[in-house]
């Protein structure tokens, strides 16, 4: 698969940074009021220390966290710079949303707020995604976070934060995404099956964060189901002709010349008999001893009008596939397969538009990608589909 690797930026772990310092801050300034949540916490776990001194190594605690990570986001910002990117705030576009770093808690809610209901919020942080940290909110069992510094974490963030918390504990994952996460993670035991998990583990500081990030989690989805949602997309991304598209990346369907062959590599068509089209293609390129795939033009047409929105006379194509007049067939003589295997994992619900982020597997190059579809009743049409580098205005279109 033809896929580009850059140097880490630095971008990605600034935002998620900048995500848990905004939590942090509202739990500090919120200690300000009569009653401190954390403080709170703390007098339930540590039996042995006095109200009082429990809630200044609570402080102190917070406090050399916020400068650690400040000059963590210092040095981080200091890479970006050297590497010529963009600014955090600076975007272009049609080009992806760099997070910024949240200066005030409100401030940062309200601008990811009002970047949803202006309909620009579509294309998640690529950086942060390639930006393999180790945890999401590694104080989820420590603090206890507000809302309102929850809301400017992206959906995958949110749904990975609420199983690090079970994770933790040695919980296993049914889903594949989360299995394949958690799995990468240095931490992860991984030894307590889904069945015989006991929510009675968790603190509870961590059953409370749990139901903030789940609110926060359910608004940002509107009533649609997460899981219902993956798993329609994963299908679609897997059936014979569409998984073609996943060799291609490309920011635009209508400009994009999309291989036909790649397309017609993984299809047969039952309208017209193997044999015929076996004969066929013998008769025009020799004996052969490999296997044909093929699909008539009509059936070819709707597919690429059904996934795309183009037919074959609406947009350009690459015609690199065999075309056999007689019997109106385009064919692909191939000995293996081009079928691209991958663990997909639902990072992004934005109105209609559904992204899945895809880990291939069996291939030399293990890039992970974002594909971007638009869902439209039950099914789906490609959006986008892009690497996952540390550039998150990386759209480099390749092939065709």
């Amino acid at each position: 698969m033809r896929r580009q690797r850059r140097e880490g930026s630095g971008t990605g772990r600034a935002a998620m940074l900048g995500v848990l310092l905004s939590l942090l801050c509202l739990n500090g300034c919120h200690s300000l009021s009569e009653q401190n949540p954390v403080t709170e916490a703390a007098q339930g776990e540590v039996t042995e220390e006095s109200e009082e001194t429990g809630q200044e190594e609570q402080e102190a605690r917070a406090l050399r966290r916020d400068a650690a990570q400040q000059e963590a986001r210092k040095k981080s910002d200091t890479g970006a710079a050297r590497s010529g990117q963009k600014k955090k705030g600076e975007t272009e576009k049609g080009q992806p949303r760099e997070e910024s770093v949240p200066e005030g808690s409100e401030k940062a809610v309200d601008a990811t707020q009002e970047e949803r209901q202006s309909g620009r919020f579509r294309i998640v942080n690529a950086a942060l995604l390639a930006e393999d940290y180790d945890e999401v909110l590694p104080y989820s069992a420590e603090l206890r976070f507000e809302e309102a510094g929850l809301e400017s974490m992206e959906l995958w963030q949110l749904r990975r934060a609420i199983n690090e918390i079970y994770a933790r504990h040695g919980r296993q994952f049914r889903n594949e995404g989360q299995r394949r996460y958690f799995e990468s993670r240095s931490w992860y035991q991984g030894n307590v099956p889904v069945e015989q998990f006991q929510d009675s583990v968790l603190n509870s500081i961590e059953q409370e964060n749990l139901k903030k990030l789940q609110r926060v989690l359910d608004r940002r989805v509107g009533g649609r189901s997460i899981p219902e949602t993956e798993s329609a997309a994963i299908h679609f991304l897997n059936e014979g002709g569409v998984n073609g598209f996943l060799w291609a990346r490309f920011s635009s369907v209508e400009g994009y010349p999309f291989s036909i062959a790649e397309i017609v590599y993984q299809m047969e068509d039952e309208s017209v008999p193997w044999e015929k089209v076996f004969a066929a293609v013998e008769a025009e390129d020799g004996r052969l001893a490999t296997d044909v795939s093929y699909v008539t033009t009509k059936k070819l047409d709707a597919l690429l009008k059904r996934v795309t929105g183009f037919g074959i006379s609406e947009k350009r194509w690459t015609w690199d596939a065999g075309y056999l007049p007689a019997l109106d067939v385009y064919y692909m003589v191939h000995g293996d397969t081009n079928h691209v295997v991958f663990i997909g994992e639902l990072i992004e619900m934005d109105g209609e538009e559904v992204q899945i982020l895809c880990y291939p597997l069996y291939t030399y190059e293990e890039t992970p990608f974002v594909v971007t579809l638009l869902r439209n009743e039950k099914d789906f049409r490609f959006v986008s589909i892009a690497d996952v580098v540390d550039d998150p205005g990386s759209h480099a279109e390749t092939g065709g």
